[in-house]
């Protein structure tokens, strides 16, 4: 099965999904992150999450390098972090580093086989590489795991 190409290029620019954490929503709505880092460069962080939040954040303002920074110190912290390679391999993805993207998206599946949005994330890199029979079956992965997940339908 064949993807119409245009189609894809304008979905892949905006369909890697993101993991975002309810802290992170909560601090956007009182704008904790933008208060801390206008005041100081760099705020006191101790944990995975810390980092992986702020990362969230920076990804939502479009700083994508301040992003990819926090991603990699909260996998420091916590090698284990799904979330944060999920989230890595979305702005690898989108910087078309497709080997470091599908690096970080293998690693959030071998690490949690049902993370749907890295299922998801990879079929995306798939579809770009002409390898659509590996992208069906992650979409349809995808939606095994998640059957309410609404952007996988819209590329499957």
């Amino acid at each position: 099965m064949k993807f119409p190409i245009l189609l894809i290029s304008s979905i892949l620019l905006s369909s890697f999904c993101l993991t975002v954490s309810k802290a992170v929503l909560a601090a956007e709505e009182t704008s904790i992150f933008s208060q801390a880092t206008a005041q100081s460069p760099e705020p006191q962080l101790e944990s995975a999450e810390d980092y992986f939040n702020r990362g969230v954040y920076y990804y939502r303002q479009e700083d994508f390098e301040a992003a990819l920074a926090d991603y990699n110190r909260a996998i420091e912290i916590n090698p284990n972090y799904v979330e944060a390679f999920n989230n890595r391999g979305a702005i690898y993805a989108q910087q078309r580093k497709d080997n470091l993207a599908l690096s970080d998206f293998n690693r959030t599946i071998e690490t949690n086989s049902d993370y749907a949005e890295a299922f998801n994330n990879r079929g995306l890199i798939y579809v770009r590489q002409g390898k659509d029979d590996l992208a069906l079956s992650d979409f349809n992965r995808a939606i095994e795991i998640d059957p309410n997940y609404v952007e996988t339908y819209s590329v499957r």
